[in-house]
């Protein structure tokens, strides 16, 4: 079951109070942040990539890193085949987050787009899927513009540090709630249900796309993990493994420190799919992807992968810019379609959310 380190989980009520609906709005800051990429159909969509999408057996989208559910339908805008033809079997969804505070929210997200919910479940805490995305979104609404940085701290982390002080009350809610249900998300038997799903595809009558949440962090081995979650990860995403729960001189905090459960993906996804299908592998998982797409590479199935939607990061004794392009030459190499890179040529959170996100 799901452990934390600092409290018991109890039952679970199926129940979020809202504290902070989203809201958001593009606000101008007088510091440099990026402007909103916005996502249209690029050149690998079209031509043979557009064809063997929608001629595959099976389309499926597979998020390593969900967060709050911010890229879930992602596949709309990056899969090259947002309406499989007549008869064709719908596409399936996969996503996977770790986090306990988000659970409920999740799993009731994957009910309401399958149909089982009539309602849009409520996010309990705000988000918008980066640091400039969040400060973006929430600067002007919570008056952090123009906010004084402290001493060696920057203007965008002081805007951050505002927005996050505002937050505050819906972030100690939502880990007050997360205590009395999130045991029942990772137990082995949900897990299981869970990722047994994929080797059933849906009929091809099925109307509309299947989601399935796997409450998991995605790793290379299965097992279990320390992984710890500051509170400004709650509004950016971002949970990180750790060595230990805690640093020598820091307790363990019961909003930061969890133990969580591992999956390893690869060798499910061996099991469960196979070259033929259309596969859509989308990874924001602060790291890990280095093992993981290591191990892919070892047991010579890179080419499951048609396209790799990543975020890619430093690895312990190596900058970001020699690994990552490292790496991308070598997918690409093995097997990979097309890799595509967060920021570049796709959002941090999908139109769908970010459009709902703006009428809560």
């Amino acid at each position: 079951m799901w452990h934390s380190l600092s409290f018991h989980l109890p039952h679970h009520p199926f129940a979020f109070t809202s504290v902070l609906t989203i809201l958001l709005v593009l606000v101008h800051t007088d510091h440099a942040v990026a402007k909103k990429v916005i996502v249209t159909p690029s050149e690998w969509c079209h031509g043979s990539n557009e064809k063997e999408a929608a001629t595959s057996p099976r389309r499926v989208f597979i998020d390593l890193g969900a967060n709050w559910a911010n890229t879930i339908r992602l596949w709309k805008e990056i899969g090259c085949c947002p309406n499989p033809p007549p008869g064709a079997r719908p596409w399936e969804v996969f996503f996977f987050e770790a986090s306990p505070i988000m659970a409920d929210f999740n799993y009731r997200m994957a009910q309401w787009l399958n149909g089982n919910s009539s309602h849009r479940p409520v996010q309990p805490i705000l988000s918008a899927g980066s640091t400039k995305d969040t400060i973006r979104a929430y600067a002007g609404r919570f008056g952090c513009n123009n906010k004084q940085a402290l001493p060696g701290e920057s203007i965008l982390r002081a805007t951050f540090r505002c927005i996050l002080s505002k937050a505050d009350e819906s972030i100690d809610k939502a880990i007050r709630d997360a205590r009395t249900h999130a045991h029942v998300f990772n137990t082995t038997n949900f897990v299981a249900q869970a990722l047994r799903q994929a080797v059933h595809p849906p009929d091809p009558s099925r109307m509309r796309p299947r989601y399935v949440f796997v409450p998991s962090a995605a790793g290379s081995a299965p097992g279990w993990i320390h992984m710890t979650w500051g509170r400004g990860s709650y509004l950016r995403g971002g949970g990180r493994a750790t060595p230990t729960h805690s640093s020598p001189t820091k307790p363990p905090q019961p909003d930061e420190d969890f133990v969580v459960r591992v999956i390893d993906v690869v060798d499910w996804m061996i099991r469960s799919f196979a070259s033929e299908d259309w596969i859509v592998l989308k990874m924001d998982i602060e790291g890990a992807e280095h093992e993981l797409l290591e191990s892919l590479l070892r047991r010579k199935s890179a080419h499951l992968i048609d396209i790799l939607a990543w975020e890619c990061h430093s690895t312990p004794t190596t900058p970001a810019a020699i690994a990552c392009p490292q790496l991308r030459s070598r997918l690409l190499s093995a097997g990979v379609n097309k890799i595509i890179t967060e920021t570049k040529e796709y959002n941090g959170m999908d139109a769908d959310c970010e459009r709902e996100s703006m009428m809560q």
